[in-house]
């Protein structure tokens, strides 16, 4: 058996390739798989006990949260759990 560098070159190359695209079907993968059908609004007015809306009420909170589908009280319907990181 003999050594061809040309050889070792070409399959070092390869699994870059595989590796790159692998990791890229990966990271393309977890953000199809976070969306839970969920949209951002601004739009909800957010009032005090006293009846006063609020000026910045989302302001502020979790910074790095995790989503999590959990069925935590048994009914057979997926729960939305919200954790910080």
């Amino acid at each position: 058996m003999y050594f061809c560098p040309s050889h070792s070159i070409t399959s070092s190359f390869a699994r870059l390739i595989i590796v790159f695209l692998f990791s890229c079907s990966v990271s393309f993968a977890q953000t199809q798989y976070h969306d839970f059908g969920f949209e951002r609004s601004q739009q909800i007015e957010v009032l005090s006990q006293s009846g006063i809306p609020l000026l910045y009420p989302w302001a502020g909170g979790v910074n790095s949260v995790r989503f999590s589908e959990i069925d935590l009280n048994l009914d057979g319907q997926k729960d939305l759990f919200i954790f910080e990181k």
